[in-house]
């Protein structure tokens, strides 16, 4: 397959971009193209079969977003920092995950997932769930996560909350993306909150978010999430129609679901020997 990795001028960006296209070489069965972009660049194309890249500055987020628009033509890869160990070995050498055509790793309720890297990674088992949350917590997207999926800032928050209005009169406390900025203004019907999230999730009767990596951590602390997208979408409810009855999962599928995840994240050295390209091929994404 022939690709074209588009490389920032960022440190990770070029780490990620030179470390991939040294796997899609060396097993002769891919051609890799590494082509320079700027923030400051007005567009990119590319109508290279894989794209590859991090990051979503300058001319990435309208060509990630266009050839999304077209799965049956393009795939398109999103690197991104991963759900943990981000850091291990250092700033640069932790732990990244992968979109494909902005699908996030499937969860499979049917396997049992290893556990050897999550356990490494130190993250706890889930909680037994609790049933007697008070509230309802929100988390916010930022910009680029709403631009990647065609929505407004805020605009799914927005509508979120007027479903949950209309079946639900518990507290609605929203929690902003540190990196918004246009979204950042919480929803009518909400109270804005900097409280931890650990803190909210002690009470919370359930948590929502179009997609977040603390999803993952609010299914570890036994609370019921709501999503569109996401990692955590294998155990989550979708119909906010139903804020009143969440989807009540035990922690043994939690554990598992957390499992998967911890599987589907690698190291720079991973991207660079290969490692994440076969599980890219085993998966059907490449």
């Amino acid at each position: 397959m022939r690709a074209e990795l588009f490389q920032l001028p960022r440190r990770r960006s070029r780490l990620l971009c030179e470390a991939f296209a040294g796997a899609l070489r060396a097993g002769g069965r891919h051609e890799a193209k590494i082509t320079l972009v700027t923030p400051a660049d007005r567009e990119v194309t590319s109508d290279a079969p894989l794209v590859a890249h991090y990051g979503l500055e300058g001319p990435l987020r309208d060509l990630h977003r266009a050839r999304c628009r077209e799965p049956g033509r393009f795939r398109t890869l999103l690197f991104d920092l991963g759900y943990w160990g981000r850091h291990e070995g250092g700033r640069y050498a932790g732990y990244h995950r992968a979109v494909f055509n902005r699908l996030h790793t499937a969860y499979d309720h049917a396997q049992i997932y290893d556990r050897a890297r999550v356990e490494r990674l130190g993250v706890p088992r889930a909680a037994r769930a609790h049933l007697d949350g008070q509230y309802v917590v929100l988390i916010g997207q930022s910009d680029k996560a709403g631009w990647v999926y065609d929505l407004g800032p805020g605009e799914w928050e927005r509508e979120a909350v007027e479903t949950m209005r209309c079946h639900t009169d518990r507290d609605i406390y929203f929690v902003r993306k540190l990196s918004a900025r246009v979204s950042a203004q919480p929803p009518a019907g909400t109270a804005p909150t900097t409280e931890p999230l650990a803190a909210l999730f002690a009470s919370a009767w359930a948590v929502v978010a179009h997609h977040s990596n603390a999803l993952l951590d609010a299914l570890l602390a036994g609370v019921p999430v709501f999503c569109a997208d996401g990692m955590a979408r294998g155990l989550a409810e979708t119909d906010l129609t139903r804020i009143e009855s969440p989807r009540r999962v035990s922690a043994t599928e939690v554990d598992n679901l957390i499992a998967c995840a911890a599987n589907a994240q690698w190291t720079m050295a991973e991207v660079g020997d290969g490692t994440a390209l076969r599980s890219f091929e085993a998966g059907g994404m490449l």
